[in-house]
């Protein structure tokens, strides 16, 4: 009942409906436009698909040491990362899968980093991820590494002792793309490490450093600094060692689904914007013919008036002589 209405009013060919028919088209038609201006402007902050993460490696701190070194050491460290995702979408981070750590230069396994909790990285915003490890070594691994400095930390002195760490950690990006979804699901894997200073007194923990591979790997001292010693303390996330298959299907994802709606919202937009035009100027049209008989009318009687104008004036001038006569 409605549609067949709706089809004879349609059909009825007066101004009122042309002109609701185009301010209709019109609305529809900007509507198209704004989803084609929205999805370019997407597109746009989209390329490319995946810009590259700065995350900076935040210096271990020792936050608990047990209070005997000779039979139940460990040592309780906390570390992390604070990273800038530059691209218009959130993103994940957390642990993906257990992480070992070694102590001294044969890399002996003395613990594991605690899984770390999934951690928001915010579209053009900040964030980062904490963790947690307790370094604890055997008494073999504490004879190994103080056979032969033992004397010097008696002394007063120092015995630096590398900490590494085989640290995965996986980002995880789902974003819709109107007529897609581009999801990238990347675990990359990163050897890293930082010195540690025991003494008599104490320990002193240095800056971390990370590579790509063991051999790869140079830890700073323990009273180096990145901006005094220049070494990189960046951890690399770059979107070649990320997810190139995923990247680049991603981008192909987002070339098909915006592409799509960048050209259906202009096309359609553009032949609403026409439909809306015609109808406007059948409506005009309509107006003037609906207003050509009434003109046509008009001038008519505007025709006829003049005489009986004239009769009138002739029969009051005649009357005006009458009287001037009497």
């Amino acid at each position: 009942m409605g549609s067949k209405l709706a089809a004879q009013c349609f059909c009825c060919k007066t101004p009122a409906t042309w002109f609701c028919t185009a301010l209709t088209m019109m609305v529809i038609s900007i509507g198209f436009w704004v989803q084609a201006i929205w999805a370019l402007a997407l597109y746009q902050s989209l390329t490319p698909v995946f810009e590259d993460l700065e995350c900076t490696l935040v210096t271990p701190t020792v936050t608990s040491v047990s209070a005997n070194i000779l039979t139940n050491f460990w040592i309780d460290i906390s570390t992390g990362t604070d990273c800038y995702n530059p691209n218009p979408y959130k993103m994940t981070m957390e642990s993906a899968g257990p992480m070992a750590v070694y102590m001294g230069v044969s890399r002996d396994e003395v613990g594991t980093l605690e899984e770390i909790e999934k951690s928001t990285l915010p579209a053009e915003g900040r964030g980062g991820i904490d963790a947690n490890m307790r370094i604890e070594p055997s008494s073999a691994v504490w004879a190994s590494l103080f056979s032969s400095s033992s004397l010097s930390i008696m002394l007063g002195g120092s015995i630096a002792i590398p900490i590494y760490i085989d640290m995965e950690i996986a980002i995880d990006v789902d974003v819709n793309l109107f007529f897609g979804r581009m999801v990238i699901a990347k675990a990359f894997d990163r050897q890293c490490g930082f010195n540690m200073a025991v003494t008599l007194t104490g320990v002193k923990i240095g800056a971390m450093a990370c590579a790509d591979g063991w051999d790869n790997l140079v830890l700073p001292a323990v009273s180096a600094s990145a901006s005094a010693d220049g070494f990189d303390a960046t951890l690399d996330l770059q979107a070649e060692n990320l997810a190139s298959d995923e990247i680049e299907e991603g981008t192909k994802t987002k070339n098909a689904g915006l592409g799509a709606a960048i050209a259906s919202g202009f096309i359609l937009g553009t032949f609403f914007l026409s439909f809306s035009s015609f109808c406007t100027f059948m409506g005009v049209r309509a107006m003037r013919a609906r207003s050509a008989p009434l003109a046509d009318a008009k001038q008519t009687n505007e025709a006829r008036d003049p005489p009986e104008k004239m009769s009138q004036k002739e029969e009051s001038k005649e009357v005006e002589e009458a009287d001037v006569e009497v």
